[in-house]
C-alpha cells in the first residue's frame, strides 16, 4: 500500500487560491449611508456590519465629499458623506453632483461595483427633517438609487412602543411622500442598547430584512457575509458548503484503489474552510485566517509540523489498509467513504464555530481557536454526518 504525502505549503496555497475565489464569487455589497453629522451613521454601520467608520478609518476619498470604505475583495463597501452636513444647500448640490458622476460611471461596471442601496439616517433626537434633506432624498431616487429612511437612536416606552417625539418626526417624514423604498416606510432603530436606562437595541433586523428585497439578488450572498445581525443566514449557507464537501469527501474515500486518498480529502477540506470563511465574512486576511485554521485543525500543533489535519486523515489511513485485497474493496471503501464524510462534516461545523467566534473577537488567539475547534470537532464527530 502507498500512502500519499502532502506538504503544508501546497495546502496553504490551495487555501489562499480558494479563499480568493470564494470572496470573488460572493462579490461586494455596497451601501451608501448619508445623513447629517451626528446622525448615528457610524454606530448603525458598526451594529449591522461590525465595521468602524471612525476618524482612524477614513477610507478612500473618491470625491471631495464622499468616502468609500472597504470594497473588493471584502464583501462590504460603504459610501458616506464624510461628516459633511446636509443642511447646507451648497454641500447638498455638490454631493448630488458627485453622486451623479459616480452612478453614471458605475453603470458600465459589474453589478457588485455599483451602489445597491442608500440608508438615509436621521437622528430622532434632532426632531428635524429639513427641506434640504427631502431634496437630497428626491435627487437620490432620481438617480435610480433605492433610498431607505432610517430614524436612529429611537427610544422606546415602557409598553414597548416608540417615544412620541420620534413617532411625530416619522409621521412628518411620511407626509412628505418621499420616493423611499418601501414608499412611506421609516425604519425606527436604536443601534446600541442601554440597560441602565432600560433602552434595548431594536430595529436592526427589520432594516436588514427590508434591505434584501431592495438590492440585486446577485449581491445577496455578499450581504449575508457582511452583516452581523442574523447569524442563521450565515449558518444556512455554510451548512450547504459543509454538507456538499462531506459528500465530495465521501466520494473521494470510496475510490476502490490501493492508494489512500487522504490528499484528495485534505484538498476538499481546505476548499471547504476557505468557502466557509468567506461566507461568514471573516476578513482577517488570508494569511492570518490560514494560521488560525492551521492551529485549529492540528489541535494546537505548530504550523511547522506540517500535520495540519492529522486528526482528519488518521482514521482514513487506518481504514484504507485493506483496499487492495480482492473481494473486500467495496466493503472497505464504504467504511472509508463514511469516515471521510464524517470527519469532513465534523471539521466543517467545528470551523463554523471558530468563524462565529472570530466575528465577535477578531483578535482571537490561535491556541484558543484550536481549543474551540477541538471541542466542537469531538462533539460533531460523535453525531456523524447529521447537520
Amino acid at each position: 500500500m502507498r500512502v500519499d504525502s502532502y506538504d503544508f505549503r501546497d495546502l496553504a496555497n490551495r487555501f489562499e487560491d480558494e479563499y480568493e475565489r470564494a470572496l470573488a464569487a460572493i462579490g461586494t455589497f455596497n451601501v451608501a449611508v448619508f445623513g447629517d453629522t451626528g446622525a448615528g451613521k457610524s454606530t448603525l454601520i458598526n451594529a449591522v456590519f461590525g465595521r468602524q467608520l471612525a476618524a482612524t478609518d477614513i477610507g478612500d476619498s473618491i470625491t471631495q465629499h464622499i468616502t468609500y470604505h472597504g470594497g473588493p475583495p471584502e464583501p462590504l463597501g460603504i459610501y458616506d458623506n464624510r461628516g459633511f452636513g446636509l443642511d447646507d444647500a451648497s454641500d447638498v448640490d455638490s454631493i448630488i453632483a458627485e453622486l451623479r458622476r459616480i452612478v453614471t460611471e458605475n453603470r458600465a461596471r459589474p453589478v457588485s461595483e455599483r451602489i445597491h442601496v442608500v440608508w438615509f439616517v436621521t437622528n430622532s433626537y434632532s426632531r428635524r427633517f429639513l427641506e434640504s434633506h427631502a431634496r437630497f432624498v428626491r435627487a437620490l431616487a432620481d438617480l435610480g438609487l433605492p433610498v431607505m429612511m432610517v430614524l436612529s437612536q429611537v427610544p422606546t416606552t415602557r409598553d414597548g412602543g416608540y417615544h412620541k417625539d420620534a413617532v411625530a418626526l416619522a409621521e412628518h417624514i411620511k407626509k412628505l411622500n418621499l420616493p423611499t423604498t418601501p414608499r412611506g416606510k421609516v425604519y425606527m432603530v436604536n443601534s446600541i442598547g442601554d440597560p441602565d436606562l432600560g433602552q434595548p437595541a431594536h430595529g436592526l433586523r427589520e432594516l436588514l430584512e427590508g434591505t434584501f428585497p431592495v438590492v440585486p439578488a446577485a449581491v445577496h450572498e455578499a450581504l449575508i457575509a457582511a452583516q452581523h445581525i442574523d447569524l442563521e443566514l450565515k449558518r444556512k449557507k455554510a451548512r450547504q458548503i459543509v454538507l456538499g464537501a462531506a459528500a465530495a469527501a465521501g466520494g473521494s474515500g470510496a475510490v476502490p484503489v490501493p492508494v489512500v486518498s487522504d490528499v484528495g480529502v485534505l484538498a476538499i477540506v481546505m476548499t471547504m474552510i476557505a468557502r466557509v470563511s468567506a461566507t461568514y465574512g471573516v476578513t482577517l486576511g488570508k494569511r492570518r485566517t490560514m494560521r488560525v485554521a492551521a492551529v485549529a485543525f492540528s489541535g494546537g500543533a505548530t504550523i511547522a509540523s506540517g500535520r495540519i489535519v492529522a486528526k482528519l486523515v488518521g482514521s482514513l489511513v487506518a481504514k484504507s489498509a485493506g483496499r487492495s485485497v480482492p473481494g473486500v474493496n467495496i466493503a472497505v471503501a464504504a467504511v472509508s467513504a463514511g469516515t471521510a464524510a464524517v470527519l469532513t462534516t465534523a471539521s466543517g461545523f467545528a470551523w463554523m464555530k471558530v468563524c462565529e467566534r472570530m466575528l465577535v473577537e477578531p483578535s482571537l488567539r490561535e491556541e484558543d481557536a484550536g481549543r474551540i475547534f477541538e471541542e466542537e470537532f469531538k462533539a460533531r464527530a460523535k453525531k456523524g454526518t447529521k447537520a
